[in-house]
C-alpha cells in the first residue's frame, strides 16, 4: 500500500520581538505548544493552521501518524528580511535534539521517517531583530510494507533521532535496533534464513553492551552466545551422528568486525560503551566451547532447521 497525503499550510510570522539575547542551542520545550497538534495523519487529510502566538520566538509542530511513513516539512522565507533560525526534533519535550545550527538559509527541508502512533515534535527557534515571514508546508507519504523471509521490516528510522541515544529506535520492540534489523535482513536475504536468526541473536546480545558495559564479565556469555551458535552450524555438523547439515559456509564471516564497528556500534558514544566492555574483559581466559555444547547457545528455535 503506497499512498500520499499532502498537508499544506501557510504561517505568517508578524514582527518579532527583539531576540538578541536568545540563548543558542536551547532545547527546552514549552507546553502547551503554540501550534495545534496534527494527530493520526493517515490519508486524504488537509490541514488549515490557525497559528495565533506570532510573537513567540519558538514555533512548534507536534504530530503523530496512524501509519508508518515519511513526514516532510518545507520552510520557505517569503521576504528579504534576514531571520536566523534553528531546528530541533524529538519524540517529547524532554528529548529534543538540535538538527540545524543557526542558519540564514531561505529554505529548509525536514524529512522524518515516522512510526505509527509515535509522537514527534519539531521546534523552530527564531533569532531575529526584524519582521520576517515564513511559509511552511507539510506532506506525508505512507510506507509500503517491506517483507523479507515472511518478516515485516520496521521502517528505516530517522538517523538523527536514532543516533541521539545509545539504544536508538526499536519500533517493533524486538530487542534489535531498527537500522540494524534492516541491515541484517537485507544483507542475508539471499542466504539460508538461519543467517538472519544468528545475526539477530548477535544484535540482541550487543544491546547488553550498550545497557551495562561496566558488567562485562557478567554479560559476556550472553553477548558472545551467537558466536558459539554460528560455530555449530559452520563447523560442527555434517557428521553421520548429527542430523543437521552445514547451513553456514566455513568461509562465512558472520562474526565480523564490520558488523560490530560499522553497523552496530556506529557512533562514538556506542563505540565508547563497546571499548569499556572490551577493556574490562582484557586479561581474562575465555575458552572455546566444544561442538556438543555449541548448539545450546542458540536462543532461537533450531528444530525448524533440522532434517526430518
Amino acid at each position: 500500500m503506497n499512498f500520499k497525503t499532502k498537508l499544506f499550510t501557510s504561517m505568517v510570522i508578524l514582527p518579532s520581538l527583539l531576540f538578541s539575547s536568545v540563548e543558542l542551542n536551547d532545547n527546552s520545550c514549552a507546553t502547551p505548544y503554540n501550534i495545534p497538534q496534527l494527530s493520526n495523519i493517515s490519508d486524504d487529510v488537509t490541514y488549515s493552521d490557525d497559528y495565533s502566538n506570532k510573537h513567540s520566538k519558538d514555533i512548534y509542530l507536534s504530530f503523530n501518524t496512524a501509519v508508518d511513513g515519511n513526514f516532510s516539512m518545507e520552510l520557505l522565507k517569503d521576504n528579504d528580511k534576514k531571520m536566523k533560525y534553528q531546528l530541533f526534533m524529538g519524540n517529547s519535550c524532554s528529548a529534543l535534539t538540535l538538527v540545524q545550527e543557526p542558519n540564514f538559509a531561505y529554505t529548509h527541508n525536514v524529512n522524518l521517517q515516522v512510526v505509527a502512533n509515535q509522537d514527534y515534535i519539531i521546534k523552530i527557534v527564531k533569532h531575529s531583530n526584524g519582521n520576517s515571514r515564513y511559509n511552511i508546508a507539510y506532506s506525508f507519504i505512507a510506507n509500503s510494507e517491506e517483507v523479507i523471509h515472511g518478516h515485516t521490516l520496521p521502517p528505516e528510522p530517522d538517523p538523527v533521532l536514532n543516533n541521539s541515544t545509545l539504544l536508538g529506535v526499536d519500533s517493533n520492540d524486538n530487542g534489535v535496533r531498527d537500522d540494524v534489523e534492516r541491515w541484517i535482513y537485507h544483507t542475508y536475504k539471499d542466504k539460508h534464513p538461519i543467517h538472519v536468526d544468528i545475526m539477530m541473536q548477535g544484535a540482541r546480545g550487543y544491546k547488553l553492551v550498550l545497557e551495562m558495559p561496566d558488567r562485562a564479565k557478567e554479560i559476556d556469555e550472553n553477548v558472545t552466545a551467537y558466536v558459539h551458535c554460528a560455530g555449530y552450524y559452520q563447523y560442527c555438523v555434517d557428521d553421520p551422528d548429527i542430523n543437521e547439515t552445514r547451513l553456514v559456509d566455513e568461509e562465512e564471516d558472520l562474526v565480523s568486525k564490520y558488523f560490530e564497528k560499522m553497523v552496530y556500534f556506529n557512533t562514538p558514544e556506542r563505540m565508547s560503551a563497546y571499548n569499556q566492555y572490551n577493556h574490562l574483559l582484557s586479561g581474562g581466559v575465555y575458552p572455546m566451547t566444544w561442538c556438543d555444547k555449541r548448539k545450546a547457545y542458540c536462543d532461537f528455535n533450531t528444530s525448524k532447521y533440522e532434517e526430518q
